[in-house]
């Protein structure tokens, strides 16, 4: 599954501000958070978690698995309120298309 994760975020029809301004820098803050209901998390667990984060940070359009994005959903869920959850989320769930991110950046 592709996602653009450099997509900037809006709610309710105005624009994220840093540090909640694009999908990338949002999953990105979730997943290297720490939450207090994962002490125990493995080392195995947080660096599978830095690795998509690198990924992320690469930039632009990104191959996610279906669990990665469970993942990214959970975590964003644990670290933002709903004003940045909802359209993280929204963008989450849209696969990635060339077409409409050309339509998109015509129309900006």
């Amino acid at each position: 599954m592709k996602r653009d994760f450099s997509q900037p975020l809006a709610a309710l029809g105005q624009p994220l501000p840093e540090p909640a301004s694009t999908l990338g820098a949002v999953s990105i803050a979730a997943l290297l958070g720490s939450y207090a209901d994962e002490q125990g998390l493995s080392g195995e667990e947080k660096f599978r978690r830095y690795q998509l984060a690198e990924r992320i940070h690469a930039g632009n359009v990104q191959d996610v698995s279906a669990e990665e994005v469970a993942l990214l959903k959970k975590l964003i869920g644990k670290n933002w309120p709903p004003a940045v959850l909802g359209p993280a989320y929204e963008a989450l769930e849209r696969e990635f298309s060339p077409e409409v991110a050309a339509q998109d950046a015509a129309s900006a």
